[in-house]
């Protein structure tokens, strides 16, 4: 019986271990895709811009205030330790990339792998990539003093 334990506590820390590389492959790759849209990435180097950071949704992006514009942040205190900042063009370039990464994802195994879909279904497809990394949330804010 405790041989069973152990190996059904082996199985669980396995299964854990692997869902924390799933989301952290998950995490670096959308990251990479923020940058490639535009994002400025700055890392958390102060305690106040730690604080910052845990402060904000994480890994999900937040339209923020900053003076008189808006910027869209996504805040990553766990692996990077970093805050990446965009423009409103900058968020909209990465939707399309992660609409289009959803796409691809869904029409890879098929036989058509460059498909053409209609509008209705680029619609449900842009819903799911905003449902993924957008906060619904208004209330997150950035102190802009502690970041140069």
């Amino acid at each position: 019986m405790a041989l069973r334990r152990l190996a059904l506590v082996i199985l669980a820390l396995l299964a854990a271990a692997g869902c924390a590389t799933i989301r952290r492959e998950r995490t670096l790759h959308r990251e990479q895709l923020l940058e490639q849209a535009g994002f400025e990435r700055k890392v958390a180097e102060s305690p106040q811009q730690q604080t910052g950071l845990r402060r904000l949704p994480p890994r999900m992006l937040a339209r923020v205030p900053r003076g008189d514009e808006v910027a869209y942040v996504y805040a990553d205190a766990d692996y990077c330790e970093c805050l990446y900042v965009g423009s409103e063009p900058a968020c909209e370039t990465f939707l399309r990339l992660l609409t289009r990464e959803l796409i691809d994802n869904d029409y890879r195994d098929t036989a058509n792998p460059d498909p053409v879909v209609s509008a209705e279904e680029m619609a449900r497809y842009e819903r799911l990539a905003r449902e993924a990394v957008v906060d619904p949330t208004a209330d997150a804010s950035v102190d802009w003093s502690v970041w140069p």
